[in-house]
């Protein structure tokens, strides 16, 4: 199932620019079962240790954290059937992280979560997860930094998860991709003919960079190649006249390209892969004059971007191109943001989806 760290549950039978953290009253009353003394989120009757282990060298500020879990005995018996119960902290117990709940499946405790740490360093982060308490709406938008333009998860809502509200639309119903599992939690799967999502060309010009520095990312899993030019999303980008940025897939090598109308670069990202998800990423660094591309977390290349103009345009974000160079296959977690992402970021925003050691979560305390 697709299920921010993404986070895998162990379930056990034993006894989230906001940056905003707040600390809530805590207890230091001692605890039953084997849980220690010290700070307790108050009103709430249990929680788990969750903790987090990138592989990176560098400390990442803000990143949101997928926590995702199929299934929880422990969730689904002791917490609202809702999820709106449950809250995150920091180490030491207390401080509230801004967290966005995308699904919670009540009884069977499956829930799909994204939470902002504050700080990720390269040594193991621990948080904590509590259940059983009081009603606490998920602070929602405020989880994804200011930097994110869109975020679309691309679940059983096509919405923006950011604070922009750009909403990923189908032209109608029988042309809207359909819903099957992702890499986290749920995907929606193009059929390499009329299916398609429309992002609207916002008036803030938030999704488009000019002449500024931007990053873009997804998963994707392709079961066929169309073509040799398949696009996956795009904003103009792909012919001469047409100012932009968009990938291109296919049964040739895949690249990510950007067109200022007359001068385009376009990195490679690696060779078709088929029938598994792949993790897709791009930064166009202004200052370095660098325009980098990334595949499953590591560096593939590179292209100078002397001489590329202002990439904006009024073209919509169309995530699963339809007309010229039609996209199949399933698109998960799209991702565009204002200014550079770290390697270090983007191989932290792979690992956290694609491997089971980013994320343990440890045995159920009661208070």
């Amino acid at each position: 199932m697709k299920w921010p760290v993404a986070v895998a549950f162990v379930s056990c039978a034993c006894s989230f620019d906001h940056g905003a953290t707040q600390t809530d009253s805590t207890t230091s009353d001692a605890q039953t079962g084997d849980v220690p003394n010290g700070p307790w989120l108050a009103g709430y009757m249990r929680r788990k240790p969750i903790t987090i282990t990138a592989p990176i060298s560098s400390t990442l500020t803000d990143f949101p954290v997928a926590i995702i879990e199929a299934a929880d005995t422990q969730l689904g018996q002791a917490a609202r059937g809702d999820g709106h119960d449950l809250v995150f902290t920091a180490a030491d117990g207390t401080t509230i992280l801004d967290h966005e709940l995308v699904r919670y499946g009540g009884a069977s405790g499956a829930v799909e979560a994204w939470v902002r740490i504050p700080s990720l360093a390269p040594a193991p982060t621990t948080i904590y997860l509590y259940y059983a308490g009081p009603e606490r709406a998920p602070a929602g938008a405020a989880t994804w930094p200011s930097k994110f333009a869109g975020v679309w998860h691309l679940g059983a809502a096509t919405t923006d998860s950011t604070s922009h509200d750009h909403p990923a639309l189908g032209p109608t119903p029988g042309k809207t991709p359909s819903l099957v599992d992702g890499i986290a939690g749920s995907a929606r799967d193009y059929d390499g003919n009329d299916d398609t999502l429309v992002i609207a060309d916002p008036a803030d010009g938030s999704l488009d960079f000019g002449t500024g520095s931007f990053s873009i990312s997804l998963w994707a899993k392709v079961p066929q190649s169309q073509g040799m030019f398949d696009a996956p999303i795009a904003k103009g980008g792909s012919t001469s006249g047409d100012p932009g940025y968009c990938m291109l897939f296919g049964s040739g090598p895949w690249h990510i390209k950007i067109h200022d109308g007359s001068t385009y670069r376009d990195p490679v990202i690696g060779l078709e892969t088929l029938g598994e998800w792949v993790h897709v990423a791009a930064v166009l660094d202004r200052s370095a004059q660098q325009f980098l591309a990334y595949r499953d977390g590591a560096f593939a290349t590179v292209e100078p971007t002397i001489g590329v103009g202002s990439l904006s345009s009024a073209q919509p974000l169309i995530l699963g191109v339809v007309d010229q160079a039609p996209f199949r296959g399933s698109l998960d977690e799209v991702r565009i943001s204002t200014g550079t992402l770290s390697a270090d970021w983007i191989k932290a925003e792979h690992a956290n989806l694609a491997t089971s050691t980013f994320v343990s979560i440890g045995d159920e305390q009661q208070r």
